[in-house]
């Protein structure tokens, strides 16, 4: 059973450099897409999604955006470095610090006990 319910998206994401910068590129839908893909990773138990024609057709109906804005939108966030895009997988630095982060806290909660 998953223990994470939620994930922080502090007032200030739009103050990051990056996510400004696929803002300006691609407005509330490269905003909404990047943060959609954020909550698929967190609610995957690896904390990875498999990059293929599936997942971007699912993305796509989910975001109602065409899949070739899709594709574009994912290649722009990974070489803003908001995700990691490998021959098969999407992965977050961010979503597996925030684990990270989690397991330390619970660890200690339960060490401290």
């Amino acid at each position: 059973m998953r223990e994470i319910f939620f994930f922080r998206h502090y007032i200030t994401e739009l103050q990051n450099p990056n996510i400004a910068a696929m803002f300006r590129r691609w407005g509330a839908d490269g905003y909404g897409l990047y943060w959609h893909i954020l909550e698929r990773l967190y609610s995957e138990p690896s904390n990875m999604l498999t990059y293929n024609k599936a997942l971007i057709r699912d993305l796509s109906k989910a975001t109602k955006t065409r899949k070739m804005k899709v594709r574009l939108m994912i290649i722009d966030m990974s070489s803003l470095r908001l995700i990691n895009i490998d021959n098969e997988h999407i992965t977050s630095d961010r979503v597996e610090n925030e684990i990270k982060e989690v397991n330390r806290s619970r660890n200690k909660r339960m060490k401290d006990a």
